[in-house]
């Protein structure tokens, strides 16, 4: 219930008598401050309950509960109970101060964590947000009922004189008053601190006859002038329990892998990283999580440790009708063998910066056609996996790592230098790879320019994308010319497919790009920034789902089959950018293991994890 500071006449329930003076006039109250060995930690402002229980709920919940009540999935492992917050003795003894402290060092005798900066946390909460987690612990200690209560008997007799919000500002006050928003004053003492200081008498000039019930909704009331209250969440679906279990086997040999390091984790339906539980699989392989009440919509991921590298399960729900699932995991030995790595897709992007700079941009979309994870030639990851070539005179050279659609880039900090080019150090399992490369460069352009460089590896395709400026490849005939309309623009497309590996990749664009005459400039005269906008989108296309909405598109139109068109538009509903919600939960958990690891900026991980999730709701939607 969001409480809201009005007038009132009377108390509610017409519970106490009118004092001959406004009560809690609270000079002397502020003044009985005791004096601090040490200065606690305060809040810049004040606290924001309804931003904190979203930190509640993904960093708090699992074991404190959703709602409080100290009944999270992991409640039954903790070496002690978890604190109920909806415990009237917490309410009446918590000091929002020494909470701070505990949140920011943990206490781990009690199984709790540290959130602050320098805990052993891989994403610390900042000081506003462990004071918005402070603040939503009070909104979910702090019965409704206490502050409806506390609002009228306010209303009724201090708001004439301290103000609505409790500034000290009401109409009736014949002298400025103290601020009972003070943080100062709430955040270094508890209820039973404040109930004390306001028993009757205790407050020189004073007369009114409240029992401790009263004066607490008062106090609870009063707390809230010093952090932004919000509702109180309502109770989700719970499951009263479920199993996870499943068997860790050997991919490269198909054997059982036993003692295995496994872990299970719990996303909220917001992607919230909810439960992280650890076990050992059985000699057999097998494993099995037992869990208590759970929320029901948490989504499930089982991730298995072999030889060093990470391995994924599908993504599981438990329901009340279905209370045990199973997510097996699949792992892979290492392997130095390059002849099984094949490029899905290259795409060979050009754009004009000005008519004398050309931008290239390639994007490598890889497939190991083995069973086991490529670690590169010299067997260790760290010295080069995949091997990437330049033109010699390419210059601003950088890497991106593209987890979605196009428009989502992280830089790819895992690519090194060697001396004949360049390589990428992450290993290459089974399959194809969740994720594209992306090399960005620059080349001179005088009327013409031309690129080549070697392709270490067997390509299905090689697609060239360039915008329509006046500018065409040199086509020799081995290239197939295809032009595309799209909503930013058109663009001209060439293709070549089953390239062997080691083969030289050699283009040569010729023409000037087109200009603004009338403006009597040499700028390009289609906007650049919306060309590359066309280009990527294009790109996108392609490189998400491997062209085969493309290829099936034109096989209708060319067959005039109505029905082959809407079996396409079925399977694209299923996806988005070529992902399914399980390969996207998939990606945002590799996505937060790279972050944990210390691989990625923060600002381009939150960017990406973002971009992630609105695609994983839009399947969802």
């Amino acid at each position: 219930m969001m409480i809201t500071k009005q007038y009132s006449t009377r108390c509610q329930n017409g519970c106490f008598l009118l004092p001959i003076v406004p009560v809690f006039t609270l000079l002397a109250f502020f003044a009985l401050r005791p004096v601090a060995a040490q200065e606690p930690v305060l809040p810049a402002t004040p606290p924001n309950a309804a931003n904190g229980l979203i930190i509640y709920e993904a960093r708090c919940a699992n074991c404190h509960g959703p709602q409080g009540n100290g009944d999270g999935p992991l409640a039954k492992n903790l070496p002690m109970p978890p604190r109920a917050f909806t415990d009237p003795a917490f309410r009446a003894t918590a000091v929002p101060a020494s909470f701070y402290d505990l949140i920011f060092n943990g206490n781990l005798a009690a199984g709790m964590p540290g959130f602050g900066a320098g805990a052993n946390t891989r994403a610390p909460l900042s000081e506003s947000e462990i004071w918005d987690a402070v603040a939503a612990v009070l909104t979910l200690a702090t019965p409704p009922d206490s502050l409806v209560q506390g609002e009228a008997l306010y209303a009724a007799n201090c708001q004439a004189c301290h103000g609505a919000a409790g500034l000290g500002d009401g109409p009736d006050a014949t002298a400025p008053l103290p601020s009972l928003a003070d943080t100062a004053y709430w955040f270094t003492r508890s209820n039973e601190q404040v109930v004390a200081s306001l028993t009757p008498g205790a407050i020189e000039g004073h007369e009114y006859e409240l029992d401790a019930v009263q004066l607490t909704a008062v106090a609870d009331y009063m707390r809230t002038f010093s952090y932004q209250i919000a509702p109180v969440p309502a109770a989700a679906d719970v499951i009263s329990g479920g199993t996870i279990s499943g068997r860790v086997s050997n991919g490269s040999n198909g054997s059982a892998v036993g003692n295995a390091t496994v872990l299970l984790r719990a996303f909220s339906t917001s992607i919230e990283e909810m439960l992280v539980i650890t076990q050992t699989t059985g000699t057999d392989g097998m494993f099995q999580f037992t869990l208590g009440p759970v929320p029901a919509g948490w989504i499930y991921l089982v991730t298995a440790s072999h030889e060093g590298l990470n391995f994924s399960s599908n993504v599981g729900q438990l329901s009340a009708a279905t209370p045990a699932i199973e997510l097996p995991v699949t792992v892979y030995d290492q392997s130095t063998d390059p002849s099984v790595i094949r490029i899905a897709q290259v795409h060979v992007v050009f754009d004009f910066l000005s008519p004398q700079i050309l931008q290239v941009t390639q994007l490598y979309v890889y497939e190991n056609q083995g069973n086991t994870v490529f670690v590169g030639e010299a067997g260790r990851a760290g010295q080069g996996v995949t091997r990437i070539a330049l033109p010699q005179n390419a210059q601003n050279i950088s890497f991106q790592r593209a987890f979605s659609a196009m428009e989502g880039f992280i830089p790819a900090t895992e690519v090194i230098p060697l001396p004949d080019g360049f390589a990428d150090t992450v290993p290459l399992r089974p399959g194809r790879s969740t994720a594209s490369l992306v090399a960005s460069y620059t080349l001179p352009y005088n009327n013409g320019a031309e690129l080549s460089h070697l392709i270490p590896y067997a390509a299905n395709s090689v697609t060239v994308i360039l915008p329509d400026l006046g500018v065409r490849l040199v086509n020799d005939g081995a290239w197939t010319e295809q032009t595309q309309q799209t909503m930013g623009g058109t663009f001209r497309s060439y293709v070549q497919r089953n390239l062997p590996a080691n083969f030289s990749l050699t283009l040569a664009l010729e023409g000037t790009p087109q200009v603004n005459s009338a403006a009597g400039t040499t700028a390009v005269a289609q906007p650049l920034s919306q060309t590359t906008e066309l280009i990527i989108a294009g790109v996108a296309l392609l490189a998400a789902i491997g062209g085969a909405v493309f290829v099936l598109r034109q096989r209708a139109a060319q067959q005039e089959e109505v029905e082959e068109e809407e079996e396409l538009e079925e399977e694209m509903a299923e996806m988005v950018n070529g992902r399914t919600a399980d390969e996207l939960i998939q990606i945002i958990a590799a996505l937060d293991d790279a972050y944990a690891q210390g691989e990625l900026d923060e600002a381009a991980y939150r960017a990406e994890r973002a971009r992630l999730k609105a695609d994983l709701q839009a399947i969802w939607q």
